[in-house]
């Protein structure tokens, strides 16, 4: 994740060489570059253990039950761990 927040900081220093870009419109657009790389960082996980679950599902159906309240918990381990 460091590197995609510097190419955002890089891209932030080019805009505010540019003459039509005032400082308020380049803070916006640095911000949404990092709202965008920090929810990837956060879905990308979840997905991973959602499909991992459904392959579960389909190769033991009568686990379906638990599915959801192992996804929490793998979920919730997960940004433990990565604290």
């Amino acid at each position: 994740m460091g590197r995609a927040i510097s190419y955002d900081l890089a891209l932030m220093a080019l805009l505010g060489r540019m003459r039509g870009l005032r400082q308020p419109v380049i803070m916006f657009i640095g911000l949404c570059g990092a709202a965008l790389v920090y929810g990837d960082a956060e879905i990308s996980p979840a997905i991973s253990v959602m499909s991992a679950l459904e392959g579960l599902n389909i190769l033991a159906p009568h686990l379906q039950r638990y599915a959801l309240p192992i996804s929490g918990a793998t979920q919730q381990n997960l940004r433990v761990a990565s604290n």
